[in-house]
């Protein structure tokens, strides 16, 4: 049975991180799948934690605006902004 696992152009690869292919006689000749999962691995760590940090900061400003503690800028007329306070009703 033939290996079905997708591939990627080594020279494509080498453009956007040339640590992530080896060569062989000073040309490209492979990529280096075992880098570029460790890559992948490392940006979705990093993706996550901004996830993580963002899931905080909407959990604090929902508590906030339902402590009626949340002050806010609404532009009320062309480049006039205010300042609001939501306050619980």
């Amino acid at each position: 049975m033939e290996n079905h696992l997708p591939r990627v152009i080594a020279e494509d690869v080498a453009k956007v991180n040339p640590n992530l292919v080896a060569h062989q006689d000073g040309k490209i000749y492979t990529v280096r799948y075992e880098a570029v999962n460790a890559m992948l691995l490392n940006e979705f760590l990093k993706e996550h934690r901004k996830v993580e940090e963002q899931q905080a900061t909407i959990t604090e400003l929902k508590k906030e605006l339902q402590a009626g503690s949340l002050i806010f800028l609404c532009r009320r007329a062309p480049r006039r902004w205010q300042a609001f306070h939501c306050a619980r009703r």
